[in-house]
């Protein structure tokens, strides 16, 4: 039972700030028309100051035409350049995935080298030097590989 009065209350109170803010609303509605209604009679005994904000406003309007079309004109040579700067990173990467190739081959045939060698048994001094070389490549070729 008490559940129920205290739920009422609560109602009630509910209600009443709905209808207060209903009235707030309903006053503000009022004030703005009799503001409304003041503006556009000082307009109408001033058509010389209306001509004049118009006047200003197409003014005004012309201004921010003719910014809009220089912005859009900065950003087309923008956006053009930027696409030159892509296709220069699309070739360059290119070229770095070639020379990554041509290493990794050059690799390889140097290995394939080394491996061929290595059944001829060549001479103790040939094999230090093409294990120095080897050496080298993979140092290189790691080095592409984590870039």
């Amino acid at each position: 039972m008490e559940n129920e009065d205290s739920d009422r209350c609560i109602l009630r109170k509910e209600k009443e700030k709905r209808r207060k803010g209903d009235l707030l609303c309903e006053k503000y509605r009022v004030q703005l028309r009799k503001k409304e209604e003041h503006s556009i009679k000082e307009v109408e005994m001033n058509p010389p100051l209306e001509t004049t904000i118009r006047a200003q406003d197409i003014t005004l309007a012309i201004i921010r035409d003719n910014k809009v079309s220089e912005s859009s004109e900065k950003e087309k040579c923008q956006l053009d350049e930027n696409r030159m700067l892509w296709d220069e990173i699309a070739k360059l990467s290119l070229e770095m995935d070639s020379v990554q190739n041509q290493t990794l081959e050059m690799g390889k045939e140097y290995l394939e080298n080394i491996a061929i060698g290595k059944k001829k048994k060549d001479h103790p001094q040939n094999t230090i030097t093409e294990r120095l070389q080897l050496y080298r490549i993979m140092s290189i070729v790691r080095h592409q590989k984590e870039s």
